[in-house]
Order: structure tokens, then C-alpha cells, then sequence
């Protein structure tokens, strides 16, 4: 039967496109699975998800068909569909970017070409070619030396230059190449080699006893194989893998192929998940579901339970403080969901998604959870992703993209730290905040949601106290363990006093001697990786800047590199200045790297013996390195731990009883309407990092040269509720969120002049068009430039209620159309951010 089916294509329009395809299935069955359609005259083969079925097609374009439908069964659900179109309309975006950013990227089928030579080369052809292009000319002298196709991808890394069609249709024409093309998924299931005892011995206890004594008395080394395979099968009741065998019991294939050949054993393959647990090295010791609640959290999981068991959706807003054990009634809400036969989501930000948290969960859910984050191979992500689909997962912990699980019969989503700004996705499309995200997805789904945090959003705690959701409070810490003291110290006058030692105030210092000499821990937060901020000359000021960024470049001594932190842009310390030639350079600023070594100095002065740690992106790069630092941190092998916001959130560590905050201020005077807030948000939260057992009292030095600023007041006092008051109070008055919805548009081009022009020529579509909204005029940001694209910035505000959002998708999309012929309207990159983390 020939149907027709609407499919979104990533990295296309608005629109649907409508293709034929004969089938005898379940048309419903159909919606949901990924295709490979071909697309434009050259017939190119892409990616696309079946979203709908038309009774019929009334369009006046001639169809074509579908290539291939790449899947047996639907890899969305109807509901998982409905939520993805939801974010599509509410983020103006694609929906087939919404779809392809909710599948593991290595899901995406490619279209591979591979290339040979044709002919025997003549040196009179190549000699023509070389003079009308290099490149062409290039690929043949290396095709010379392969007799086999190779691919295209294979050939531009050798190269070291891009590709076009057009080159090797050129070639391909002139008799001088052949090409050919498969389709491949950039990933498969992993299978490994596994041995096992046949069953029939498994099944007979005794007569397998009677063959271990009879191989024991031929072969000692056959024996010793055997007797290891069969205690591991009885511990882990299936299969061992071959390498896993041969390696711990220091065997050989040829031992293990002498069993085979008796028939005592048996090889099979069978597919792994590549996402590894490390069972051996835990960061988290105990069951800590087992641990009693206080009446605080009995009270907000009875009400969570509730609300689940009722299979209602309902929203809660848990407000705890740092440290009063907001995990462990995550821990026992998500046991009831699993009760109750349903699964359970964790949205953790992507900072604070450390090994340690996911060990707690392993710990007391062994072999049902499903891990998503950004740091992880396709392979692993792949893996989990399939474990989850297949439902033998039930619970998955993930960050931002974690919403887009494929969770069936879903009954719990826990958004942890829900105030965290990393939930924003700022790009690529789509730019949905997953916290927002989750409420609508558990509405859906008629899932119970819960927000976390000690320091909610401005949004969420307004969002409980007009009723929207329900206020669940912790106000004391677990264990019986005190909030830690802050204190705030002065450094213009600490300055004065010279009471200052480079990095350190002496009062930090004397603190962090004193623990030291105590056998306690320090975390010393720097929201700045690198050694310093930047080098400027010393005679002319000139400060080395980025080559595609309006973007001064960061100091990292341990590499001599100066390095932009925006477009990943770095190059060796020059030796003298660019502008006047001096050699003179100063060192101005710092980050975590020159802490460290500041650290070590004076420690070491003191004649202080400690290990100092260091937990930054760079650091970390090299897999598996973050959960090396925080275990010897854990087992006590490291006394200090420097860091930026890795360290500010989710590590509980008894041992920790002072937290020191280098520079206070760095967040605070950016261009930004939540710059108090982050602020008051990210000092509380590794402030929260001390004291967190009742036997250590914890302290906190947080240094600031702006100590009368109303953020620091409030946070030594850990008054959450009068600065959310101010902060409140200032929105209100400036009408930014929760007042009103913000947009943020960029506009970005190659040249400053045209996109300033063209910038004007947008805002004027926008302001001449009849609506609620609020529009502001274009205005260069701080950061101008960005990879070579200079920016221009549009802010919108308007009433927070569906027909205002309606209005303001229909405003954009005709605006969109009429910018778009305009003349050279083509050169200007437009982004539309609806509620925007962003500032100007």
C-alpha cells in the first residue's frame, strides 16, 4: 500500500516534507522511526523521522520516495514525539533538530564515498592538471599509491584539505577517479568473546566435581583455567569474557582451546554495554537509603509519594539548605517509583554530575541505572542509550540532554540544582532550558517533578509562592551538622594593611596552616582556570588578543600557551610585544594554575608538607582523571583541592572544613540581570562544601574587593529569603523574569558595517510590527567578535502567557521572511534564544 509520510529533516525548515512509501505495516507503527530520504536535484541522501501519516496529499510538487527506513521499530514513542514538537514550537527551531538532538549523535546514518584511480596515471596529464588545479592534482599523486578504494574522509585527513563535490565529479568525468558510496551508521552494538562451562555440567554439580578432580590429575594449568571459570560463573551466574579469563588467571588461548576441544567449555558472543562501572574503586561506601530521615525530609517524600502514587502530575519545589540531605529522599522517592513498576529521571547539571554522585545511586540501585553525559564516547552513550529503550534501565541520570531519555511508563523526574544556568542550552538548536524542559515532559507523561536546590532560582521560588508549584522546605542540615560560618574579608583593605600575600589574604592563609597542621581538608575556589587572566606589556599596555574573538587570551604557564577560552584558539607565548617590541611582560591576574603553584610555595616556606590537587577543565581533560582526583581526595591522599565550579557542587566530603573563595567578584559586574544571582547562588554553594559532618565545624573565607555589596551580606548570614526579596523587587521594577519572558537575538556576520546596517533593517521590521512586545534597539555586546563574526544584539520582553508567546512566534516568523530578501541578507547569521541565560 503506497502511503504518505510528513518527515522533519534536521538542519532544515520549519516545514515537513511529504514522501511516498510502499508498505504493508501499521501506519502507526511507522511514526517515530528514522529514515534516509533523498533530498534537492542531486538526490542527496539524509536523515529524517517519520512524525506523522497523511490521509492524503493535496501539494503540487511530485514526490519522491523514501531509500530506506533505517529502524524495525519506532526509536520515539508517541509521547517523546509530542514532547519534541512542543519544544520545536516553543523554541522556534526545526523540528528535526529538536529529534536529531534527542538521539545519541552516532545514530546518525552517513553517506560514505570512496575513491580509487580509474587509470594508469600519464605524466603529460598531470602535468595539464597541475597547472589548472593544485588540488585536483594533489589527488592523484596520492591515489597513485593505493589499489584499493579508500574512503573520502580518509583522503582529506591525509591531505589535509577539504573535498567538493565538484572536484571529484570534475575528476570523475574525466575518466581519472572511480567512486562508490555505502551508507553505514557511525556505530554498532559491541559484541565480545565470552566462555562458559557447558550446560550440562553447570546442571550437574557432581559430575562437573568429578571432571575438575579427572583434568586436575592430566594438566595442572587446565585445572587451575577451569576451576577460575566455574567459581566466576558461580558468582556472577553467566559468562565470562575470554580476555577477563586469560588475563587474571594469567592463562592462555591454547589451555582454554584444550577445554573447548574436551567439550568442557563453550565460546559464545554476546553484546556489551561500553559504559564501565568501577565497582572496585567506589567514591560512596554505604547504602545511604537505609539511613533514617529527619522529620523535615519524612515530611517532603511523604508528600512526593503521594503524588506519585496518586499518578497525577504536580511539581514540588525542594528548598534545602547545603548539606540537609536532599539525595537521600531523591534516593527513597525514586525506591517507591520503582515499586510502583514505573522509572524515574535525575537531571544533574553537567558540573556537578561527578562519579561520586553516581556511585551513591550504584550503590543502592546496582545494575538499574543509566548514566548520560557529555564526556562520555559514542560508543558508551550508544550503549546506554539502546539499555534504557529496551527497558532494562529504570532509572537514568543525566545532564541537560538526560530529558530526552526514552523512559516508557515515566513517574518521576528529579531536576537537582535546578537553579544552575547550565541547564540553558545556549547552541547549537535547539536552545530549550532543561529544567523548564522537564516540567512540561512530566505534565505530558503525568510524571511527578521535583526542583532541588539550597539557592532556587528567582523563577521556581516565585513560581511556589503564587501556587504554581508546591513548597517543600529543609531548613536544617542532616546529621545534626551546623551551617559553617562565612566570612567575608575586605581586600582593599587587607591590601592596606598589607595583610595580603600575592593570591591569599594572611587570614586564609593562617586558616589553611592551621587545618593543615589539624590533618583536615581545604577546597579553594577560583572560577578562572589557566595561570593568570592575561600577560600585558609592560611599557605600551597592549594586551595579546584573540585572532578570531574580541577576547583577551589566558595565561597557562605549565605550557607557555596563551589560549582563548572561547574559540579553543592558542599559541606560544611570544617573546616580545606585537606593538612596540618590549620584552617586558606582566603577569596580571590569576587563575587556578598560578593558586597552586602560590600555594606550594608558601606551604613549603612554612616547611608545611601537603599534596595540592588541582580540578579544572584542564585537568581533567584526559578520561577518567576527574574520578582519580576526587578518590584521592577522598581516601585522604590529597589535602588541598583547587578548583573551579567542578569543585562549587555535588562533593560531600566529611573531611572538608574550610572552603576559601579566591575572588568573589568575578561574576558579580558582568552585563548580566542575574549577576547578583549566580553570584549569591555559586558562593552558597561552595560555601555548602564545609562542615558537612556534625563532628567538623566548617569555615568559610570568601574574599571580595567590594564587601559592601548587598550579595556578600546576605550570603554570610545565609539569608536566602531577603535577597530573594531584593533581587525580586529589582526585577519587578525592570520587568525581567519571572515578570516577563526574555528573547535574546544575535545577529552575526563577516563584515561590521554590513551587519550593522542589516541589524538596523531587523530591529525596524520588529518595532514596525503591531504587538505587546517590548523591543530594544541593536547594540554591540562586550564580546563583539566571536570565531571571526562580529555580533550584534536585539532584546525583546513580553508577557509570560500563551497568547503572548503566540504572538511573538508570529511576529518572528514574518519578520523572518521579509529580512530574508533583502539584499545580502544571506550574510547575516540570525540566533532567536527565547528565555535567554544570556547577557549583552
Amino acid at each position: 500500500m503506497l502511503i504518505h509520510l510528513n518527515i522533519a529533516i534536521p538542519n532544515s525548515t520549519d516545514m515537513l516534507l511529504t514522501y511516498l512509501y510502499d508498505t504493508m505495516e501499521s501506519q502507526i507503527n511507522l511514526i517515530g522511526r528514522r529514515v534516509l530520504v533523498p533530498i534537492g536535484k542531486s538526490n542527496k541522501l539524509h536523515n529524517g523521522y517519520i512524525v506523522s501519516v497523511l490521509d492524503k496529499y493535496d501539494g503540487e510538487y511530485e514526490l519522491k520516495y523514501v531509500a530506506k527506513l533505517l529502524d524495525d521499530e519506532p526509536v520515539f514513542s508517541l509521547k517523546l514525539l509530542e514532547f519534541c514538537k512542543w519544544m520545536s514550537n516553543y523554541y522556534l527551531c526545526s523540528l528535526g533538530d529538536v529529534l536529531k538532538a534527542a538521539l545519541p549523535s552516532s545514530m546518525s546514518v552517513q553517506e560514505n564515498v570512496n575513491i580509487k584511480l580509474a587509470i594508469d596515471l600519464q605524466e603529460t596529464d598531470l602535468i595539464e592538471l597541475k597547472r589548472k588545479s593544485i588540488k585536483q592534482y594533489e589527488i592523484l599523486r596520492y591515489l597513485e599509491n593505493h589499489n584499493k578504494f579508500i574512503t573520502l574522509k580518509y583522503l582529506e585527513s591525509k591531505l589535509k584539505f577539504s573535498i567538493s563535490k565538484l572536484q571529484l565529479d570534475s575528476l570523475k568525468s574525466k575518466g581519472f577517479i572511480e567512486l562508490s558510496t555505502e551508507l553505514s551508521e557511525q556505530i554498532q552494538p559491541k559484541y565480545v568473546r565470552t566462555v562458559a562451562i557447558v550446560d550440562e555440567l553447570m546442571q550437574d554439580e557432581e559430575e562437573l566435581q568429578r571432571i575438575i578432580n579427572k583434568v586436575k590429575k592430566s594438566s595442572q594449568k587446565q585445572y587451575s583455567l577451569l576451576l577460575f571459570i566455574y567459581s566466576l560463573m558461580k558468582e556472577r551466574n553467566k559468562s565470562i569474557m575470554v580476555n577477563e579469563v586469560l588475563q587474571k588467571n594469567q592463562s592462555s588461548l591454547s589451555i582454554l582451546n584444550a577445554l573447548k576441544k574436551k567439550e568442557l567449555i563453550k565460546f559464545d558472543e554476546v553484546e556489551i554495554n561500553r559504559y564501565f562501572v568501577d565497582s572496585e574503586n567506589m567514591l560512596a561506601k554505604r547504602d545511604e537509603s537505609k539511613l533514617k530521615l529527619t522529620i523535615e525530609q519524612e515530611n517532603s517524600l511523604l508528600k512526593i509519594n503521594q503524588a506519585v502514587n496518586e499518578g497525577k502530575y504536580k511539581t514540588f519545589m525542594l528548598f534545602g539548605v547545603t548539606g540537609s540531605g536532599k539525595t537521600l529522599v531523591y534516593l527513597n522517592a525514586i525506591k517507591n517509583v520503582l515499586f510502583k513498576n514505573k522509572t524515574a529521571l535525575l537531571l544533574v547539571p553537567e558540573i556537578s554530575l561527578t562519579p561520586q554522585l553516581i556511585d551513591r545511586f550504584n550503590i543502592v540501585f546496582p545494575n538499574q541505572i543509566a548514566v548520560l553525559h557529555s564526556k562520555m564516547s559514542d560508543g558508551e552513550r550508544y550503549d546506554e542509550w539502546r539499555s534504557i529503550k529496551s527497558g532494562d534501565r529504570k532509572i537514568v541520570i543525566g545532564a541537560r540532554s538526560g530529558i530526552f531519555a526514552p523512559l516508557d511508563n515515566l513517574g518521576l523526574i528529579i531536576v537537582d540544582e535546578e537553579h544552575e544556568n547550565s541547564y540553558k542550552q545556549e547552541q547549537p538548536d535547539p536552545r530549550y532550558n532543561g529544567r523548564d524542559a522537564a516540567i512540561i515532559r512530566g505534565m505530558m507523561e503525568n510524571a511527578v517533578v521535583v526542583l532541588g536546590s539550597a539557592t532556587p532560582s528567582i523563577e521556581s521560588l516565585h513560581n511556589a509562592n503564587v501556587g504554581k508549584y508546591e513548597l517543600l522546605e529543609i531548613k536544617h542540615r542532616a546529621d545534626g551538622a551546623k551551617l559553617p560560618k562565612i566570612k567575608v574579608i575586605d581586600m582593599v583593605d587587607a591590601r592596606k594593611q598589607k595583610q595580603i600575600i600575592n593570591s591569599f589574604s594572611k587570614e586564609l592563609l593562617d586558616m589553611i596552616v592551621d587545618r593543615m597542621n589539624k590533618k583536615e581538608a581545604v577546597i579553594l575556589f577560583r572560577n578562572r582556570r589557566g595561570f593568570s587572566n592575561y600577560l600585558q606589556c609592560g611599557d605600551c599596555a597592549n594586551v595579546p588578543e584573540c585572532v578570531n574573538c574580541s577576547i583577551k587570551l589566558t595565561y597557562h604557564k605549565n605550557i607557555n600557551t596563551l589560549r582563548c577560552h572561547f574559540c579553543g584558539y592558542s599559541t606560544n607565548v611570544m617573546k616580545r610585544c606585537s606593538e612596540c617590541g618590549s620584552d617586558d611582560f606582566k603577569i596580571v591576574g590569576y587563575g587556578t594554575q598560578r593558586i597552586e603553584e602560590e600555594l606550594d610555595e608558601y606551604l613549603r616556606g612554612m616547611n608545611i608538607e601537603v599534596v595540592i590537587d588541582r580540578m579544572d577543565l584542564d585537568s581533567t581533560k584526559k578520561k577518567g582523571e576527574q574520578r582519580k582526583i576526587l578518590q584521592r581526595f577522598a581516601n585522604g591522599e590529597t589535602d588541598i583541592l583547587i578548583g573551579t565550579q567542578m569543585v562549587a557542587k555535588g562533593l560531600d566530603f566529611d573531611r572538608v572544613t574550610l572552603v576559601g573563595v579566591i575572588n568573589a567578584d568575578l561574576q558579580l559586574y558582568i552585563s548580566d540581570f542575574r549577576a547578583s544571582e549566580r553570584t549569591f547562588q555559586l558562593l552558597t554553594q561552595v560555601s555548602g562544601r564545609a562542615g558537612r559532618h556534625r563532628d567538623y565545624a566548617g569555615e568559610v573565607i570568601i574574599q571580595t574587593s567590594h564587601p559592601a555589596n548587598y550579595v556578600f551580606e546576605y550570603v554570610a548570614k545565609a539569608d536566602y529569603d531577603n535577597f530573594f526579596k531584593k533581587e525580586l523587587s529589582i526585577r519587578q521594577k525592570a520587568n525581567y523574569p519571572p515578570f516577563a519572558k526574555y528573547i535574546f537575538i544575535e545577529l552575526k556576520g563577516k563584515d561590521s558595517d554590513e551587519l550593522e546596517k542589516l541589524a538596523w533593517e531587523y530591529y525596524l521590521l520588529l518595532a514596525n510590527k503591531k504587538s505587546n512586545l517590548i523591543i530594544y534597539k541593536p547594540v554591540v555586546p562586550s564580546v563583539f567578535k566571536t570565531i571571526n563574526f562580529y555580533r550584534r544584539i536585539i532584546i525583546i520582553k513580553s508577557k509570560k502567557n500563551s497568547k503572548a508567546t503566540a504572538e511573538l512566534s508570529n511576529v518572528l516568523s514574518e519578520v523572518s521572511g521579509e529580512f530574508s530578501k533583502l539584499a545580502n541578507a544571506s550574510n547575516i547569521i540570525i540566533k532567536v534564544d527565547i528565555d535567554s541565560y544570556s547577557g549583552v
